[in-house]
């Protein structure tokens, strides 16, 4: 499978499984009916979960246009491949939308609210406020950005978390952010199921709600690039290079695994430091990249502080 076939199957289980969950409450007599939006959070951050474990050793499960362009502007995912990412988690969530109204069709009939109905496949305000709302997306997809760059690990992208740390993310951010906007925090994850919704031939349903739906858009663009540019700012990317791999065509490289110091307490040398990059990092574009941000970084300083965010061998002294 390719990563662009990755995508489009990570991003349509997430939107079956996460707008499945809003259906089973929110739609007339299913078994879920009116159990609350706990119920939606928890569901919706399993779905994330299913969505980056089904496809993280493919593509590196983005599942989101917010965290590719944020992994992008971070350095962490080449340009080249966002147009074909994006497209393929636009496409992955109509897909998604298509199927979860396949399941539930007898339940949209049986449901005589058309905001209810709208909710199944896209997100509305609670207080419809132009600029609070916005803020709100811009924030909630600023915490799942800048936690995604600031947890990956050996691999690039929602993958290297192995999953759970993302699910828990969303699910938070469900619970503490979510009850303004429904928190979209993926431009795909509400742009596409609120076409497949104008385009389904749908009962008492209403209008999509095209006005509002450029925040959900915008909001999480803008978020993405406040949490990539500030990743940027605090020198984040020199220890992260260490656990985020950048992709180069179709291939992940993994760097190979390295020992925590523990509590030896013993000092390192600028020297040591750069040797031990060296033998980590391949490519030597990449490698001064990161030996010059280490370096302007931690001038003048002890790498005590730096120990505990590298993984050094345990006796730096046979260096």
């Amino acid at each position: 499978m390719t990563p662009f076939l990755a995508e489009i199957l990570g991003t349509a289980l997430l939107i079956l499984l996460g707008n499945g969950t809003v259906a089973n409450v929110v739609l007339g007599k299913t078994k879920g009916h009116d159990s609350g939006w706990i119920v939606i959070s928890v569901g919706w951050g399993l779905a994330v979960f299913v969505g980056v474990f089904a496809v993280a050793a493919i593509s590196g499960a983005h599942i989101n246009p917010a965290v590719t362009l944020g992994l992008a502007v971070a350095g962490k995912f080449s340009w080249s491949l966002v147009p074909s990412y994006m497209v393929a988690q636009f496409i992955g969530a109509a897909i998604g939308a298509f199927l979860v109204w396949l399941h539930y069709r007898p339940h949209f009939a049986a449901t005589e609210d058309a905001d209810n109905i709208l909710a199944v496949f896209c997100t509305a305000p609670a207080i419809r406020e132009t600029g609070s709302n916005l803020i709100s997306e811009i924030l909630g997809t600023f915490v799942l950005v800048f936690g995604v760059l600031l947890l990956a690990a050996p691999e690039i992208g929602l993958g290297a978390l192995d999953a759970l740390p993302v699910a828990l993310l969303v699910l938070v951010i469900g619970i503490a952010l979510g009850g303004t906007t429904g928190y979209a925090i993926n431009p795909a994850r509400d742009l596409a199921p609120r076409l497949i919704h104008a385009l389904l031939p749908i009962p008492g349903k209403r209008d999509s709600d095209w006005s509002y739906s450029w925040i959900p858009v915008v909001g999480p663009v803008l978020g993405a690039l406040i949490a990539a540019g500030l990743f940027l700012l605090i020198g984040a990317t020199a220890l992260s290079d260490y656990y985020v791999r950048p992709l180069m065509g179709n291939e992940f490289r993994r760097p190979r695994p390295i020992r925590n110091i523990g509590a030896s307490g013993c000092r390192c040398s600028w020297e040591f430091l750069s040797a031990t990059l060296a033998t980590t990092l391949s490519e030597r574009t990449f490698l001064w990249r990161c030996l010059t941000s280490l370096k302007r970084g931690i001038q003048g300083q002890n790498l005590d502080l730096l120990y505990r965010a590298l993984p050094l061998p345990t006796d730096c002294r046979s260096f």
